[in-house]
């Protein structure tokens, strides 16, 4: 199985106003090198940072920092399914490592004043989080990441409350079309809202995915099983003190 898109596809992304993507996958590698280098420039060029892969082991787990309103947020990704992941090693996908990624949310943390880690982790249409996903994303959190967003299993999974951060185990779909699983045409959108670099609210918004892969917010009636699937009720909304 290939998966692959054409360089137009990055229309989309730039119209969506995406600033950084996350590359760590267990389909990043699928082309061989080449591809794997293609993507990045021309994802460069779209102006759009890539993270949780590079051409070396460095560049894949340095991340990316960008500046907003003065603030500074760096962004890391990781995948369960790692390329390459040793110091020295090229064309590198990062890998789901609770230790390295205590290292790299310490080096983000010294140069920027929020970390963001993206974990592509997870039994796929499972509600339960497995354990690896858990102890990587409490690892991130430990090292003073602000918040964890999970995707893998292609349904949504739970939120927590973690230390000083927000988990959010798996975020399920959004512009990818499955029929079946029913679940597999749900999924969350994580909203932080930040005051300089304090993070001030967090929100798990409910989506409708409807073919051919289109999102759309779900409505209140649509909101309350999606919610209840993933132990939570009313509200959904949390303010962070």
């Amino acid at each position: 199985m290939l998966f692959r898109v054409r360089p137009r596809g990055l229309d989309s992304l730039q119209l969506a106003g995406l600033d950084v993507v996350s590359v760590a996958n267990n389909h990043f590698g699928d082309g061989g090198n080449a591809c794997m280098e293609f993507s990045l420039s021309q994802l460069r060029e779209a102006k759009i940072a890539p993270v949780g892969a590079g051409l070396s082991f460095e560049e894949a787990h340095a991340g990316a920092v960008l500046f907003r309103d003065g603030v500074r947020f760096a962004f890391l990704g990781y995948s369960y399914a790692p390329r390459n992941d040793a110091p020295g090693g090229i064309n590198t996908v990062s890998g789901r490592n609770p230790v390295q990624v205590r290292v790299d949310v310490a080096a983000a943390r010294a140069r920027a004043d929020v970390v963001i880690v993206s974990i592509h982790d997870g039994a796929e249409y499972s509600r339960n989080v497995a354990r690896e996903t858990q102890q990587f994303a409490r690892a991130a959190i430990d090292a003073g990441a602000t918040a964890v967003f999970g995707h893998h299993p292609h349904v949504p999974q739970r939120v927590e409350s973690y230390g000083n951060g927000w988990i959010f185990y798996s975020l399920g779909n959004f512009v990818f079309w499955q029929k079946e699983p029913a679940a597999t045409r749900t999924a969350l959108l994580a909203r932080l809202t930040f005051s300089g670099a304090k993070l001030e609210k967090v929100e798990a918004l409910p989506v409708v995915i409807e073919s051919p892969g289109i999102p759309r917010l779900a409505g209140e009636k649509e909101s309350a099983p999606i919610l209840k699937a993933i132990g939570l009720n009313a509200p959904r909304i949390w303010p962070v003190d």
